[in-house]
């Protein structure tokens, strides 16, 4: 017997999806974001959103891609409440300026988002794909300038959020009350239980304090690699009304 999804519903937060290209196979990151104050979710805040990040990542991450890496579109939801929508930036997708080759699509940058709070709930990962071979060195790693560039990209990332009263945070998802029972038959075949319940969590978002990436190694990101989204789907689903009840989050 499955579980039931529920829908992502965290009080004061919000998500932002940079929505990617990647040599024809789509890719999206998804950001928290901590909502203060009053904050109007409608296609004009996703356009200036837009605005004000595809330029950054002109600056800082398209030198180190190639041109068949493209950051597509800006998506921005609230999930204070359950299926409500989220609205597509309406912008020209932007292409890497750099060259060489592409590095496999499952390459990536992991960057830490951190927090001032401790332990794996309050802190997350950013996985950047997308770059060119040329950032592969003689190591096997990528070169210090690299991690700066994406560092630089997240934390302009961060004040164009904050502008619209949303900085970046990170988001502790909601789970279910669940209870768990373990029957053990013992070689004599008398039996022995266990049970264990588990309270229902809300979700929370905790607002981010830093941006780093901790070393210079490659990671992966495998999802990106399995051709089963091209762009142009992964486009048209996130313009479409399906998208309200997502479950899923792809980072």
């Amino acid at each position: 017997m499955r579980a039931m999804a529920i829908h992502l519903v965290v009080p004061g937060a919000g998500q932002l999806r940079l929505i990617w290209d990647f040599g024809g196979q789509g890719g999206v990151n998804v950001l928290g974001l901590v909502i203060q104050g009053s904050v109007t979710f409608d296609l004009a805040l996703a356009n200036r959103l837009g605005s004000a990040i595809k330029p950054q990542f002109t600056a800082n991450l398209a030198p180190h891609m190639p041109a068949s890496t493209r950051l597509m579109a800006i998506g921005v939801r609230d999930i204070r409440n359950p299926n409500l929508a989220e609205y597509i930036d309406t912008g020209a997708p932007v292409p890497g300026t750099g060259t060489g080759d592409p590095l496999p699509r499952s390459v990536a940058l992991c960057a830490t988002i951190r927090t001032l709070k401790a332990g794996r709930s309050f802190r997350g990962r950013y996985y950047q794909g997308g770059f060119a071979e040329s950032e592969n060195n003689a190591s096997g790693a990528f070169a210090q300038v690299l991690a700066d560039a994406v560092t630089s990209f997240l934390t302009q990332v961060n004040g164009a959020t904050t502008g619209e009263g949303m900085p970046v945070g990170v988001i502790s998802r909601p789970s279910l009350a669940k209870t768990i029972s373990i029957t053990v038959t013992n070689p004599d075949g008398t039996t022995s239980s266990k049970t264990k319940s588990y309270p229902a969590r809300t979700g929370v978002v905790t607002p981010s304090s830093a941006f780093q990436v901790r070393d210079l190694v490659w990671d992966s990101q495998r999802r990106r690699n399995n051709g089963k989204m091209p762009t142009g789907a992964l486009l048209a689903l996130a313009q479409s009304t399906s998208l309200v009840n997502q479950h899923l989050v792809l980072t």
